[in-house]
């Protein structure tokens, strides 16, 4: 994401408006041509984290960035994936429904000063009347107390996806606000939308 903001800068200090296009991207471990699994990539909480990780990155570069497609929609490493003639979607294709509806809108910026976990990543969009907040907790071992700010009003929806280890794929996690927060398990990314 630096780096990206970096190279726009040059662009703007050129005279240029940056139009940045990601034509594929994935997190690619595992997968090769010469994997015998045809090109099998893992469906796993390592991965996830880094999908939703990308998303956040990519809305935060909202005016810069054109287009970013993932590679791939259905395929081995796909959010839709066909196994033995049975199509099934991936906990990804799971998160990237998590995030959908909430484009176009406008990026909140938060300024972090209340957030101590350094494994926590915070994104805010308003769209519509709904503002939707999302939160990954990125690390293994305990939960994390977030408290939310009353000024976002009353949680009308809460969804979180969450892994007990990295090598397991995320699944529905039962969670809701709490009074003025939420605990985050570990491994974990969570939609709020307040109306």
């Amino acid at each position: 994401e630096s780096e990206m903001k970096l190279l726009a800068d040059d662009c703007r200090a050129a005279g240029w408006e940056p139009r940045i296009a990601l034509t594929e991207w994935n997190y690619w471990l595992h997968a090769a041509h010469w994997d015998g699994k045809g090109f099998y990539e893992p469906d796993d909480a390592l991965h996830g984290l880094f999908y939703s990780g990308v998303i956040h990155a990519l809305m935060r570069m909202g005016e810069e960035v054109e287009i970013a497609s993932y590679y791939h929609m259905l395929n081995a490493m796909g959010l839709i994936v066909q196994e033995k003639g049975r199509v099934r979607e991936t906990a990804l294709g799971t998160l990237h429904r998590l995030y959908r509806g909430v484009v176009p809108g406008t990026i909140l910026l938060m300024d972090g000063s209340g957030i101590t976990a350094k494994n926590l990543d915070c994104l805010a969009i308003s769209h519509g009347e709904t503002l939707s907040v999302f939160l990954t907790h990125r690390a293994t071992g305990e939960p994390i107390f977030v408290k939310l700010d009353k000024a976002f009003g009353a949680a009308q929806t809460c969804q979180t996806f969450a892994a007990s280890e990295l090598t397991e794929a995320m699944k529905s996690h039962p969670n809701q606000v709490d009074g003025d927060g939420i605990l985050l398990p570990p491994l974990s990314v969570t939609r709020i939308d307040f109306h």
